[in-house]
C-alpha cells in the first residue's frame, strides 16, 4: 500500500514545521476548548499530522509502518479498496477520539492532545482481532503475549487512565481500539461494501 508512506511523510513534514513554528503547532494541535469558542473543526484532523517531539513521531510512525504492513497482509482480497479501507480506518479513529473527546474537554481550556495514537489503536485492534493469537512484543520485555490476552489488557489500562484530562492520550487509545473493534466487525459482515456501491 503507497496510503501509509504518504501519511508518514506528510506527517515528517508537518511535525518539523511545527516545531520550528510554534504559532504553526497552536494551530493544528486538538483543544477542545478552542474548538468550542472558534469553531476551529479543521483541528479533529490536523492534529494527526504533528508531534511533540521526535521520540513521539518515531514511535508512532515506526507503529504505522509496521502495522499497515500487516493490515495490507492480511487484507488482500479487497485490491485497491485496501488504500481506502485504511484511511476509513486510520482518519475514522481519529474522528472519532475527536468528537468523544470535544463533548468530555471543550470546558478545559488547557486540554490538547496531538499524534496519531487513536488511529495506531484502531490499527493495532483490527490487526488483533484478525489474528488474535499473534505473540504481542515490548521493547523491555523479551515475552510476547498472545493478542487475545494484550488486547483487553490495553482497552481496560487506557480506559482506567482516561480521566487525565489535560493529555488525552489514555483516552485517545481507548476510543481508538473500540472503533478498530468495531471496523474490524463491520468488514467481517460485509458492511463495509456500502462505501462503496451506495
Amino acid at each position: 500500500m503507497l496510503v501509509p508512506y504518504i501519511l508518514m511523510v506528510a506527517t515528517l513534514f508537518f511535525s518539523i514545521l511545527a516545531w520550528e513554528y510554534n504559532y504553526f503547532f497552536s494551530d493544528w494541535a486538538f483543544r477542545p476548548f478552542l474548538m468550542d469558542k472558534k469553531g476551529e473543526w479543521i483541528r479533529a484532523i490536523s492534529h494527526v499530522f504533528i508531534h511533540f517531539n521526535y521520540i513521539h513521531l518515531f514511535f508512532n510512525m515506526f507503529a504505522v509502518y509496521n502495522l499497515s504492513g500487516i493490515v495490507d497482509h492480511f487484507l488482500p482480497f479487497f485490491g485497491w479498496r485496501k488504500e481506502i479501507l485504511f484511511l476509513q480506518l486510520y482518519f475514522g479513529a481519529a474522528l472519532l477520539n475527536a468528537l468523544f473527546s470535544y463533548f468530555r474537554n471543550r470546558y478545559e481550556p488547557f486540554s490538547q492532545v496531538v499524534g496519531a495514537s487513536a488511529s495506531i489503536s484502531a490499527l493495532l485492534s483490527f490487526i488483533i482481532l484478525h489474528n488474535p493469537h499473534m505473540n504481542m512484543g515490548f521493547f523491555l520485555l523479551p515475552v510476547g503475549i498472545p493478542g487475545y490476552v494484550f488486547l483487553p489488557l490495553f482497552l481496560m489500562k487506557n480506559f482506567f487512565l482516561r480521566d487525565n484530562r489535560y493529555t488525552l492520550e489514555s483516552f485517545s487509545f481507548f476510543i481508538g481500539g473500540l472503533y478498530g473493534i468495531l471496523f474490524y466487525f463491520l468488514i467481517q459482515n460485509n458492511i463495509y461494501f456500502f462505501f462503496f456501491f451506495f
